[in-house]
């Protein structure tokens, strides 16, 4: 799996601390299939917990050449991961599902990507390790000629990616390929995000990308 790593090195940073001290929290890209293989098998734990997942994933675009997955570590440990699957002639994971809300998306955008296999399981300072988290793959996918970003939510979870520049555009469905759980269709026009970002979290935006002017 060949996936350049050169931009992102740079953006492997620690958070901060409220004390203005470093804190463990770091984002990286996956570049080797060990950690893909860890990353997955996180995945498919929160899954199974949540009731969302039997004996294997919802689908298997984690190992697509389209797919970029991200991780979040405290120290060591691996806490959280998502993963970005750029649109091509196979669609996206949600379009088994939302195929018209994001076709409406399509005829607008540069290049539209999802967001999927999210899985945190930090037991704390989860906002932090979400700011971490799609502040990196927001930088990375704009950096990529991504314009907009789409993901299946659990509709207890909008509030907060409301926070992170989401807009709900797909009601409530069973998610057939998710055990039936319910899931909303969630937008995130990445130029607008990155902006709300920056001016509604400045300071804890500051903190993750401190070389960012």
């Amino acid at each position: 799996m060949a996936v350049n790593t050169t931009y992102f090195r740079r953006f492997s940073m620690a958070s901060e601390s409220k004390n203005g001290e470093s804190s463990p929290l770091r984002c990286e890209v996956v570049y080797s299939k060990d950690v893909l293989s860890q990353a997955k098998g996180l995945v498919l734990l929160q899954y199974q917990n949540s009731g969302v997942a039997g004996s294997k994933l919802p689908h298997n675009r984690m190992d697509d050449d389209l797919c970029t997955t991200f991780v979040v570590y405290n120290k060591k440990a691996m806490w959280a991961t998502v993963s970005m699957v750029k649109d091509s002639h196979l669609g996206l994971p949600m379009d088994c599902m939302y195929s018209q809300e994001i076709d409406v998306i399509r005829k607008t955008a540069d290049l539209v990507a999802e967001m999927t296999c999210f899985a945190n399981i930090g037991s704390k300072g989860v906002r932090t390790i979400l700011m971490l988290l799609f502040s990196n793959v927001y930088h990375h996918a704009i950096k990529n000629n991504v314009s907009d970003l789409v993901m299946a939510a659990n509709p207890d979870h909008v509030g907060i990616y409301k926070m992170l520049g989401a807009k709900v555009v797909g009601g409530q469905k069973k998610y057939e390929i998710a055990q039936g759980k319910p899931a909303v269709a969630l937008h995130i026009p990445l130029d607008e995000a990155w902006h709300y970002l920056k001016n509604n979290h400045s300071r804890k935006f500051k903190t993750l990308f401190r070389s960012e002017s």
